[in-house]
């Protein structure tokens, strides 16, 4: 018999002239065999001031409280005290410049008073100014969203000076702060 671990793997006995094959490579490794439909994990992170927003493309969207310390873990954003509408997953999450909405480029929209979970990979949904647990939009508010009308997904957004430009397949949006009761323009 023969005792083997392998990059940090538990070590498991096999029987003489066995047959072992390594399927993936460890960490910092390349894979030995191709996984079909495998993507690489894309994550967007931002400041919220000093704490952090952060998803993988596609994916749910996190939050990390920095008065936590280091030794906390971001916590799902639907999952914050007081959390009313929360997108639960995103292509993109980014914060806008100086009024600090929270961004979520390719949401999922609200359907019925809740998420729907399915992404619209043209929907912008954005917080309440300063309050990134509120997302229902009200006459109170400056939640909302608003949706590309060009192209078929968002691809990327980036903050600039004074807006935040969007990226679709086809097309590039400038997504500026405008103030109540519209709070974005898009152009």
């Amino acid at each position: 018999g023969l005792l083997r671990g392998l990059f940090g793997t538990t070590a498991t006995t096999h029987a003489d002239n066995a047959t072992v094959t390594e399927a993936l490579g460890g960490w910092g490794m390349p894979a030995t065999t191709n996984i079909a439909g495998a993507l690489l994990r894309h994550w967007s992170h931002d400041n919220f001031g000093e704490d952090l927003v952060s998803n993988p493309r596609a994916g749910s969207i996190y939050y990390w409280d920095k008065t936590g310390g280091l030794n906390t873990r971001a916590v799902a954003l639907t999952s914050l005290a007081g959390a009313n509408l929360a997108p639960t997953r995103g292509l993109q999450v980014l914060v806008s410049d100086v009024d600090r909405h929270a961004i979520v480029l390719g949401a999922d929209p609200i359907s019925g008073g809740s998420r729907s979970g399915t992404i619209d990979p043209l929907l912008i949904a954005f917080s309440d100014q300063e309050n990134i647990a509120e997302w229902e939009p009200k006459a109170t508010n400056t939640a909302g969203s608003l949706r590309c009308s060009a192209g078929s997904e968002i691809i990327g957004g980036l903050r600039a000076r004074q807006e935040t430009l969007i990226w679709t397949d086809v097309a590039l949006y400038s997504l500026q702060f405008v103030g109540p009761p519209l709070t974005f323009g898009l152009n």
